[in-house]
């Protein structure tokens, strides 16, 4: 009888042991993070010392694609990415522009590898994603490099952080039948269209482009419109 007892519970030891093999480490405490991530906020954060992390949670409202766009400058980072529940997503898509990347099944992250010759990794995974509430950790995994990273979550959200959006022009002020070329200098990229208006076509013309034209003389006002922002920018014309 107490062979069998020993042999149960050698049983129930070893099935404890798969259970928590089967859910990555990291699911069972980061559900405890107040850092709330919001779609399209910039973060640049500082891992200074091997196996430092952490932790965010986004809240997707409704089923799409999470993208994440990071550029460290650590050797190895682990990305981990899971659900409410604990169960570790893993991309479905990658781009990477400077490194390399690796997915381990059994502990449920992505390691980013940095190219050794600029010391840097730069690139976005995708994970597929349902309503609900995700969690993130970021976990220095090296010894070489800086420690510092910075990234950018964007998922289906009811709420975004609008582009940081400056106008910079070349030429104030402007003369009649001279051209300057106006442009956008964005924080985050967007695929939204940049409109470009004028209020006095007679003084001065502006095309899709964000081209104006001096016309005659007088004032004007240049407005840049992108979502829900407008940005102006004064030109005087002169003889």
């Amino acid at each position: 009888m107490k062979k069998i007892l020993k042999i149960f519970s050698l049983i129930f030891v070893v099935m404890n042991m798969l259970m928590l093999l089967s859910v990555p480490s990291f699911a069972l405490n980061v559900t405890e993070t107040k850092n709330i991530l919001e779609n399209g906020e910039k973060k640049t954060v500082n891992l200074s010392k091997y196996g430092d992390t952490i932790d965010y949670r986004i809240d997707v409202s409704e089923s799409g694609s999470l993208k994440i766009n990071i550029t460290s400058l650590m050797e190895y980072t682990n990305i981990y990415v899971c659900d409410a529940n604990g169960t570790a997503l893993k991309p479905n898509k990658e781009k990477i522009s400077v490194g390399d990347t690796v997915y381990f099944n059994l502990y449920g992250y992505c390691n980013t590898i940095w190219n050794g010759a600029m010391e840097k990794f730069s690139g976005s995974l995708f994970y597929e994603v349902n309503k609900g509430s995700y969690y993130i950790r970021f976990e220095r995994e090296s010894f070489s490099g800086s420690g510092k990273f910075a990234f950018i979550a964007t998922f289906p959200s009811l709420n975004r952080i609008e582009p940081e959006i400056k106008i910079n022009y070349v030429a104030f002020p402007l003369k009649q039948g001279a051209t300057v070329q106006l442009s956008l200098s964005l924080s985050d990229k967007t695929s939204e269209l940049i409109k470009w208006t004028t209020t006095n076509k007679k003084v001065a013309t502006v095309t899709s482009n964000g081209k104006v034209t001096g016309k005659s003389k007088g004032l004007v006002a240049i407005t840049a419109s992108i979502g829900n922002s407008n940005y102006k920018i004064y030109i005087q014309v002169i003889g």
